[in-house]
C-alpha cells in the first residue's frame, strides 16, 4: 500500500502540520504507522478520517462533538445526539440574530442615536411588560407616554450598573400584584397623571411633598404592596450622589425630590441605614 508522509498528507488535506499534530495529541486522529526512520506514514483511511473531521467541522461541531462521532462511528443513537443539540444551538442562534435585527429595524425606524445609551431595552422593565400583558401595558402607555418612557429609561440604568439590590425582581413582583389587582392598577395609572404634573414643578414646590405624603398613605394601605416595596433597598447612601447624576435628563428635578420623599414617608430611607 502507498503511503505519504506528514508534509504530503498536510499538503493534500489542506490542514496546517501544527492542527495534524494537535489532532494526534488529543486523539482525533489516530497515530499511522511510521517507517523504519520513525516517520509517519499515512495512507487512505488517515485521509479519510481528516476529510470527515472537515466535513463536521464545516457544520459548527467543535472537535469534543466531532470525537463523539468519529470515535464511536459504530453508535449511531450518539451520533444523532450531537446532531440534534447542535441543530438546536443554531436554531437558539438564528432566534437570538432575529430579535437583535428585529430592534435594530425598530431602532433605524425610530432615528434613534446610540450615544446616550437610553435607547436600548430593560430586561427588568421587558419582564414587567410580559407579566402586565399587552392590554395592560397598552393602558400604562396611553395613560401617560411621558411617565412610561421615563420608567423605562431610568430602570435602564439601574440593570446597566450593579448597584446592589435586585431591583429588576421587586419590578416583577409589583407587575404581578398590578395585575391581580386591576383596580389598584387603576388608581395607580391616576397616580401616574399627577406625578407627570408636578415634575413640571419648582423642586421645592410644597405639593410635591404633599403627593410624596399621599403616594405613601396610599401604599400603605395596601399591606401587600408595602410589602413588596420594602424588600427593596434604596441605591445606598454613598451612591445616591452618582445615581442623581445619571438620571439628569430623565427625571426632573421635582420627581427626583419627589421620590426621595416617598421612600422618607414609606421608611425605606431609615430601613437603607439599619
Amino acid at each position: 500500500m502507498d503511503r505519504i508522509r506528514i508534509g504530503q498528507f498536510v499538503q493534500l488535506t489542506g490542514v496546517t502540520l501544527k492542527t495534524v499534530k494537535y489532532y494526534h495529541q488529543i486523539g482525533l486522529l489516530p497515530e499511522p504507522p511510521r517507517s523504519v526512520g520513525g516517520y509517519r506514514l499515512y495512507g487512505p483511511a488517515e485521509l479519510n478520517r481528516m476529510r470527515l473531521i472537515k466535513h463536521l467541522k464545516s457544520l459548527g461541531l467543535d472537535l469534543k462533538q466531532i470525537k463523539v462521532i468519529v470515535g464511536d462511528s459504530q453508535n449511531s443513537v450518539s451520533s444523532l445526539e450531537v446532531l440534534r443539540s447542535l441543530r438546536q444551538e443554531l436554531l437558539n442562534e438564528i432566534k437570538t440574530l432575529t430579535e437583535r435585527v428585529t430592534k435594530i429595524d425598530a431602532m433605524i425606524n425610530s432615528h434613534v442615536s446610540l450615544g446616550d445609551g437610553n435607547n436600548f431595552d430593560s430586561h427588568s422593565f421587558q419582564r414587567v411588560t410580559e407579566i402586565l400583558g399587552p392590554e395592560q401595558l397598552r393602558r400604562l402607555a396611553a395613560a401617560n407616554p411621558e411617565i412610561y418612557e421615563q420608567h423605562r429609561r431610568v430602570h435602564g440604568i439601574l440593570d446597566d450598573f450593579q448597584w446592589g439590590p435586585d431591583y429588576g425582581q421587586t419590578l416583577g413582583a409589583l407587575a404581578v400584584f398590578f395585575k391581580q389587582h386591576p383596580e389598584e392598577f387603576q388608581v395607580s395609572l391616576q397616580f401616574a397623571a399627577r406625578l407627570h404634573q408636578i415634575s413640571d414643578l419648582d423642586e421645592d414646590d410644597a405639593q410635591i411633598e404633599a403627593f410624596a405624603r399621599e403616594s405613601a398613605q396610599l401604599i400603605q394601605s395596601q399591606p401587600r404592596l408595602q410589602e413588596i416595596l420594602f424588600q427593596q433597598n434604596p441605591i445606598p447612601s454613598s451612591l445616591e450622589g452618582v445615581y442623581d447624576q445619571l438620571v439628569t435628563g430623565v427625571l426632573s428635578p421635582a420627581r427626583v425630590r419627589y421620590n426621595k420623599l416617598l421612600q422618607k414617608y414609606l421608611g425605606l430611607a431609615a430601613k437603607n441605614c439599619k
